[in-house]
Parts: C-alpha cells; sequence; structure tokens
C-alpha cells in the first residue's frame, strides 16, 4: 500500500527527483538560473550518465517509490545503499490525509519483492532526514529464545550494506559473487577476484557485537588459504574488530581461556537440544579450554562451566577445579565435536519444543590460530561513498614504540605482551624456542607494527625476559636445542573443530563457488 501512497505525493514534483543529493556526483557551478552541475573527477563516466538520467525525475522517481529497485538497474545502483530515499518525511499535521490516499482495492505491495531495502517509512514532523548507509540499528529476531536461527543472507539491513560493498568493489575492478544467494552452506558475504586474485568479504553490520561470528569468518579464510576483508561502519568498530582478532578468546584464564559462543544453538548428534539448567541465563554458562599437564604433553579438554546457584538440584554435575561456585555439566577433547558430549542438564527431544522459560546451549568457538591478522584487512566507511584502510597506526598494541624510546625497549614490551597473552606456565611443558618466536613474529608483531623485525639474537634476549628457558643436549647431537621450560600455547595451535561451520561435508560447496 505504501507505494501507491508516495506515488500520488510525489506527482507534485514533476521535473525533478527533489530527493536525490547530487553532490555525491556533481559540482554546482554558479548560482541561480546559470548554475550548472560538473561532475566530480574520481566518478566514472557511466555512473555519472545513470546520475544524469535520474535527475531528469519523474519516470525514475514514480518507479522508485512504486518499488522497481530491483527491476531497473539505473535505480538499484544509485539507490540501493542510500535507505533514506525510501522513507517520507511528513508533518503530523498531513497524516491523516495522507494515508486516505490509499485505495482499499491496494491488498499487495511490490516491496515483498525487494531483498535488499525496506518499505517507505512515515517520520512525523522530521529535523532532518535519516544519514549513513552503515546505521541502522535493526536485528534479526528469533523464533525461540537462545535459538537465534539466520538465513545466509542475513537481515534486510546487512543485504543493503553487502549491495553497497559489492558496488564499491564492482566500481573498482572487481569480479563479484555473492555465494549467499547459492549456498546454504556457511560462505562469505561476498567473493573478490581481480588480476588472478581471490578474496573474501565480509560485512560486519552488528558483528562486533557477536565476537565468535567475525572470528568463524577469519577461520574460513584461515582455513581455504584465502586473503580476507572485514568492512565496518566506522573506525571505532574497526578498532573493536582487530582487538577480536588479535585474542580471539573471550577471557584467559589460570588453566587456559574462556571461549566465546556461537550464536547458533546447539544440537546433539541424535536431534535433541541441550539446555541450560533451569532458571540459568545465556551469560550463566561459559565454554573453557582447560590444559593440564600429561605423561608426554599437556592435555587439552572443553568444559561448559554455569553458576552453582543456577543448577536446580535435579542436575548432577561435577565442581569445576578452578572456581568452586561453578559446575561443569559438560566435558570433552577439544578436536571433538561438543555435539558428542554428555550433557548433565534437561536434554528436549529430536521434534519437541524448547520451553519458552528454557534457554538452549551454544557451542564454543575453538580458535585455530593464536591470532587472526595475517592476510586481514580491515576497512571502515568514510564519508559517504570511500572505504578506507585501517592502518596499523590506527590502532595502538601497547608495545610499539619509536626506535629513538629504544629499540630493546619495544621488543621486551611485545614479549611481554606476547607471553601474558598466548602461552601458559603448565608443569613438564615445553615448546621450540625457534617455534615459539617464528610463531610470534609472523602472526603477532609483524601484523601490528611497520618497524622493523628483531633478529633471532634480540628477539630470543626479550622472551627469556618473561619466561624460563630450557637447554637440552640430546644423545648424539653436537648442539644444544633451547626450548621454553614448563610452558605451552594457552591453547593448541592448528585445531580444526568439527563444531566450525565450513569445516566438513560443505567444503566442496564453497571451492565450487570460487
Amino acid at each position: 500500500m505504501w507505494p501507491f501512497a508516495v506515488w500520488r505525493l510525489v506527482t507534485c514534483y514533476p521535473t525533478t527527483n527533489f530527493d536525490l543529493d547530487a553532490h555525491d556526483f556533481f559540482k554546482i557551478e554558479g548560482k541561480g538560473p546559470n548554475a550548472t552541475l560538473e561532475k566530480k573527477s574520481e566518478r566514472g563516466e557511466a555512473t555519472i550518465q545513470k546520475a544524469r538520467e535520474i535527475l531528469k525525475g519523474k519516470t525514475e522517481c514514480h518507479k522508485l517509490y512504486a518499488g522497481y529497485h530491483a527491476t531497473n538497474q539505473k535505480l538499484e545502483t544509485l539507490y540501493r545503499y542510500r535507505d533514506y530515499y525510501t522513507k517520507l518525511p511528513i508533518s503530523s499535521g498531513s497524516l491523516n490525509a495522507f494515508l486516505k490516499l490509499v485505495p482499499e482495492s491496494i491488498t499487495h505491495t511490490p516491496w515483498e519483492r525487494i531483498v535488499y531495502a525496506s518499505p517507505p517509512a512515515l517520520i512525523s514532523r522530521p529535523e532532518k532526514l535519516p544519514e549513513g548507509e552503515l546505521s541502522s540499528t535493526s536485528t534479526p529476531t528469533s523464533t525461540e529464545r537462545g535459538d537465534t536461527t539466520f538465513a545466509t543472507q542475513g537481515s534486510a539491513e546487512h543485504q543493503f550494506d553487502e549491495a553497497f560493498v559489492a558496488e564499491y568493489y564492482r566500481d573498482h575492478g572487481f569480479d563479484i559473487a555473492r555465494p549467499d544467494t547459492d549456498t546454504q552452506g556457511s560462505v562469505p558475504d561476498l567473493i573478490l577476484q581481480k588480476d588472478d586474485r581471490t578474496y573474501f568479504a565480509e560485512v560486519e553490520r552488528t558483528g562486533t557485537s557477536r565476537p565468535a561470528n567475525i572470528l568463524t569468518n577469519a577461520a574460513r579464510a584461515e582455513y581455504y588459504d584465502i586473503p580476507v576483508y572485514f568492512i565496518v561502519k566506522d573506525l571505532s568498530a574497526a578498532r573493536t574488530l582487530v582487538n577480536i582478532l588479535r585474542h580471539p578468546v573471550s577471557s584467559n584464564t589460570d588453566r587456559g581461556a574462556q571461549l566465546y559462543t556461537q550464536s547458533t544453538a546447539l544440537t546433539l548428534s541424535d536431534g535433541s537440544k541441550p539446555l541450560l539448567p533451569r532458571d540459568a541465563t545465556q551469560n550463566a554458562s561459559r565454554w573453557h579450554l582447560v590444559t593440564e599437564p600429561g605423561n608426554t604433553e599437556p592435555t587439552r579438554r572443553l568444559e561448559l562451566r554455569v553458576d552453582s546457584d543456577t543448577v536446580s538440584n535435579e542436575v548432577t554435575a561435577a565442581v569445576s577445579p578452578d572456581d568452586h561456585t561453578d559446575q561443569v555439566i559438560a566435558k570433552g577433547p577439544v578436536d571433538k565435536s561438543v555435539a558428542e558430549f554428555e550433557y548433565a542438564t534437561d536434554i528436549i527431544s529430536s521434534g519437541d519444543s524448547v520451553p519458552a522459560d528454557r534457554t538452549r546451549i551454544h557451542p564454543p568457538f575453538v580458535p585455530t590460530k593464536l591470532s587472526y591478522l595475517t592476510n586481514t584487512s580491515v576497512r571502515y566507511q568514510q564519508g559517504n561513498r570511500e572505504l578506507s584502510p585501517l592502518e596499523v597506526n590506527e590502532y595502538k598494541p601497547g608495545w610499539d614504540y619509536s626506535d629513538e624510546d629504544g629499540v630493546r625497549k619495544r621488543y621486551e614490551a611485545a614479549f611481554k605482551q606476547f607471553a601474558k597473552q598466548k602461552l601458559i606456565r603448565v608443569e613438564g611443558a615445553e615448546l621450540l624456542r625457534d617455534n615459539v618466536l617464528d610463531v610470534l613474529l609472523a602472526e603477532l608483531y609483524d601484523p601490528q607494527t611497520t618497524r622493523k623485525t628483531p633478529g633471532k639474537k634480540e628477539a630470543s634476549r626479550a622472551l627469556w625476559q618473561h619466561i624460563e628457558k630450557k637447554d637440552n643436549n640430546p644423545e648424539g647431537s653436537s648442539g644444544m636445542i633451547t626450548k621454553t621450560n614448563h610452558h605451552t600455547w594457552r591453547w593448541p595451535r592448528g585445531i580444526e573443530s568439527p563444531d566450525l561451520p565450513f569445516v566438513g561435508a560443505e567444503e566442496e560447496t564453497l571451492l565450487e563457488l570460487i
């Protein structure tokens, strides 16, 4: 019904598309009736021609408000990233008359066919029109508490942003594919190709509030060994995203780390659905990666913990040795799917509904690397039409002292942070020094600074300032093998959890699209 009402009102403006902000495409030369429009030099001829045709007005404006974004390429190209052109400001005094324009005979709206834009909205006495392509706060709804289900294409706002990003890179000479329109599997938002190079692009509208989603996208790119672009709405969101990528766990613990929780609820291998204990909230369940001494090397396991005062009497669970206020309601090997674990809590059989007052358990994100900064570019929106790469000097790791401040000061501060964040003391554990240095420099030092990388001697000196050193002289060897003493990785490197959505049978699906 809305497209018809808007069409009737805009017939008052027969010669121009009054709402199109031409400043993006033209410069105004002169004043009054003698003013002319000169195209901006950075705009391509094809884009300028489309803008000129739309500025002519009447026909295109009618089509725009009638909902023909997806059937007119010129309109789609210029309007799809500007949601406020489908909103009409109107005073409250005119509202009653405005609504009377809609005849009762209209029962269907062409907006049902629009996949990336919202229907026209009424804005009563607005001070100004809404601004910004990436500013919506709309979120997907949940059909079941604790079981948010997303279509592979995401919300309408997310599709809107995807269209903007796709056009941006298309204008910069990339071939664009949108794999989420071809498969329900775990795929990137966009696949970009140029000069025989392939990139993934992930458009993060609200993703910074869901770290596991960001990390899943980063781990997918790592899994396929393809560089990835993350696109966010502003500089603040870009910095938040970098913090998530460089330390992909919720927090460190004495025996490992607390992990982020995935958005999709857990379904066990038999189709049943485990629930958090009665009266628990989602925040009361925490997946922990626990490291303990082993016979030859440390052992790793996952534990699902909840606060003891939220565990109902009928639940029998082991008490966590880390914290006597916690209950462990599930545990198992870190490389095994949590869908195979046993759960000391209520479980809903396959096909049965989850009670409205209960919350489902969600699986953890188990990191595959110490960080996801390599082969990653973070870009943020600057102005209406520009995506700027986040430069190293736009976020501070906390240790990047200048050469004037002292090279050794920088090295020691960097390895102090690396040792605290990425290593953990475990009795009897050891790692080869050369392996530790190679990993820390490649995954953490080099991606966060443009300054000189320390050589092995200086890097070793900095490392031993913060952890114990162990020298071995194996039988039959003429040299010393240097290792860490009683230290290992805080979480294992190279683990590919079966619960990552892109691991397994869906791999071939994405490879066919690249």
